[in-house]
């Protein structure tokens, strides 16, 4: 996906609190971006429409994948309502344009988390980017939120920190200090933490008894090297050639015993034709 500049980047209408705007919100971006193609290389989906079909991005390219943006079409639809449909909107595409190719799972899971997070702004009366960067209200609001879009809230608030420039965004962003209350409320939920394959204690046992036997082989080691060169010395090469077989491979092709099995063509199927089988019981065969 290439990368795109804000037609907005000093975006007037980015609040700061609640507060109301007299100015029609704008998008972001060109509304005539290009979003995905078919097989075609048709465009199927474009920035300013309200769903972006994205199923040239699923496993098999055809599999349903779309990313809805829901808004009222009433004509008393506030202003705070709109802009917080265009801040959704456009880190969405710039979250998915962040260099890193995500899964269309990833991507659905970030979108319902943004509607989500669109849904809390409206109802404490400010715009989308001011609650994602307000550090007490993330950690309000997080405690409500399941462990996925948890996930999709950190990797949202990266990629509003880098984008901060095309998205307008005058205030500083204090990113530690967000990504300290994200960690913390993940630390509160024990239960969906990684666990690994083998516990620690089982693990530590085979360590031990690892440990122990390399003691043992250390200890005795000068014994063993002597023991293995004279076996070495007492029995031949176990990668010595037998005889009557090194010098059917040495020899050319052409003083093979004969009759040479010769590769036939039929209806577009090989097939080979095996001789008879050398000294050493081997079948010879020539493709």
């Amino acid at each position: 996906m290439k990368h795109i500049s804000s037609i907005n980047s000093t975006h007037p209408q980015n609040l700061s609190y609640a507060e109301e705007t007299p100015i029609q919100v704008r998008p972001y971006f060109p509304i005539d971006t290009p979003v995905a193609y078919n097989a075609a290389k048709e465009i199927v989906s474009r920035y300013g429409d309200r769903s972006w079909d994205l199923r040239s991005m699923s496993t098999d390219g055809t599999s349903a994948f779309t990313l809805h943006f829901p808004l009222s079409d009433a004509r008393a639809l506030s202003p705070l309502s709109s802009l917080i449909y265009e801040q959704h909107k456009a880190l969405m595409w710039l979250h998915m344009d962040a260099g890193d190719i995500r899964a269309p799972r990833t991507l659905r899971f970030a979108n319902l988390a943004l509607r989500a997070w669109s849904r809390k702004a409206e109802n404490y009366g400010v715009d989308l980017f001011t609650i994602l960067t307000n550090p007490e209200w993330l950690t309000q609001e997080l405690k409500d939120m399941n462990q996925t879009y948890l996930y999709s809230t950190t990797s949202l608030i990266n990629t509003l920190w880098r984008q901060q420039g095309n998205l307008g965004i005058r205030r500083k962003i204090q990113l530690q200090t967000l990504r300290s209350v994200l960690s913390q409320e993940s630390k509160t939920r024990p239960q969906y933490r990684q666990t690994p394959l083998i516990p620690s204690r089982v693990y530590c046992e085979i360590l031990a008894g690892l440990i122990n036997r390399m003691e043992i082989i250390e200890e005795e080691l000068d014994l063993l090297l002597k023991a293995y060169t004279k076996i070495k010395r007492a029995s031949p090469s176990i990668t010595e050639t037998s005889p009557t077989r090194r010098c059917c491979i040495n020899q050319p092709q052409a003083r093979l015993p004969q009759p040479q099995a010769w590769l036939r063509h039929s209806r577009r199927l090989r097939t080979a034709q095996l001789c008879e089988p050398i000294e050493d019981g081997s079948p010879n065969v020539q493709f």
